[in-house]
């Protein structure tokens, strides 16, 4: 798709694409594997690596000291306790900070689930610093990841959903209506089942989607690093998608 090509490299900022079946076919791609700031999008890795790795299941009593957002739903519930499932829930579903920041803790800190990571296979995925912690990103420590581990994250996903999985089922429907459903989702059909998290800073708007639609799921992952305006390019992922989505069909494989 030479005409997307083109539209994207008309966009201001670094941009990453990968559009493709579950099954295996690719429809679209645009530097896939571009290594990328994560923003909110390794907290799929995180919820993937709980559930795979058999993580015992806790109660956290929340107290002022575990708020690192005040904007987060966590903070309005000072002395409510919370399980681990509810903490996955919220981190997904309304993509809450503090929650994140509970988990990865529990589960023993950024060199645990960076080990996690190598030991997965993701190379352009890892933990630089906690959620929220703006000192440490301008001393340069960041997350990172690429549209295409994504792919292959949400892919794996939809394989053990395929095979029964329970846990990969309860992720994924914690994803559909999540927080920032003015990218992907906004331009699919009403009828389209659209599971995704979105990411999002002042230079960084993200989104990874699962779409559902006729028996089969796709992946379709956007990210655009170093934009100067965020509505804009909120508004240019939704281009992309009305243009992706209605023309797909599988690249012809090369050579």
């Amino acid at each position: 798709m030479q005409s997307i090509d083109r539209l994207i490299m008309g966009f201001a900022g670094q941009w990453s694409v990968d559009f493709r079946s579950c099954t295996g076919p690719i429809y679209y791609q645009y530097q896939p594997t571009l290594q990328l700031p994560s923003a909110s999008l390794i907290k799929l890795f995180l919820a993937w690596q709980w559930y795979t790795t058999n993580q015992p299941a806790f109660d956290v009593l929340i107290s002022k000291q575990l708020i690192v957002d005040p904007d987060g739903s966590l903070a309005q519930a000072i002395g409510t306790t919370f399980s681990s499932n509810q903490l996955i829930h919220l981190m997904l579903k309304q993509s809450e900070n503090n929650a994140t920041n509970l988990l990865l803790a529990q589960l023993g800190g950024i060199p645990a689930a960076n080990n996690w990571l190598q030991q997965a296979g993701y190379q352009a995925t890892r933990w630089g610093r906690i959620m929220l912690d703006f000192q440490a990103r301008q001393q340069g420590f960041e997350n990172y990841t690429s549209a295409e581990e994504l792919t292959r994250l949400l892919h794996t996903m939809t394989d053990v959903i395929a095979k029964g999985g329970s846990m990969a089922s309860t992720l994924v429907k914690s994803l559909v209506n999540s927080a920032s459903d003015d990218k992907i989702a906004a331009s699919l059909p009403p009828a389209v089942v659209c599971a995704h998290k979105s990411g999002e800073l002042a230079d960084l708007e993200h989104d990874a989607a699962l779409i559902y639609n006729a028996g089969m799921w796709d992946s379709l992952v956007i990210m655009a690093a170093a934009v100067p305006d965020p509505t804009t390019a909120r508004q240019q992922i939704r281009q992309l998608t009305s243009e992706l989505w209605p023309n797909k069909k599988p690249v012809p494989p090369q050579g």
